[in-house]
């Protein structure tokens, strides 16, 4: 697994594999983008953006709380009705 897993990861840094969205809970569709705020000047108007390793992006409605409870009912219908990227 840890092979497949490093392969895997370096196609899509590399962008090497094959086209990828990137899927996330309603709200969160910026987050990969936001990053964290561990940068030098944390202040600076002038922030250059890291490459992404996705095309695109797609928000769906689901959420778990940390013990596994379901808060809101993931509807897996939408998912297959999502714009082809």
């Amino acid at each position: 697994i840890k092979i497949g897993t490093t392969i895997g990861t370096n196609a899509l840094l590399e962008k090497k594999g094959a086209r990828t969205a990137l899927i996330v809970t309603k709200g969160f569709k910026d987050l990969l983008e936001i990053g964290h705020q561990n940068r030098e000047l944390l202040f600076s108007l002038n922030i250059k953006n890291k490459k992404r390793f996705w095309e695109n992006s797609f928000e769906v409605g689901g959420r778990i709380d940390s013990s596994g409870k379901i808060i809101e009912v993931l509807e897996k219908k939408k998912l297959f009705t999502l714009k082809k990227f």
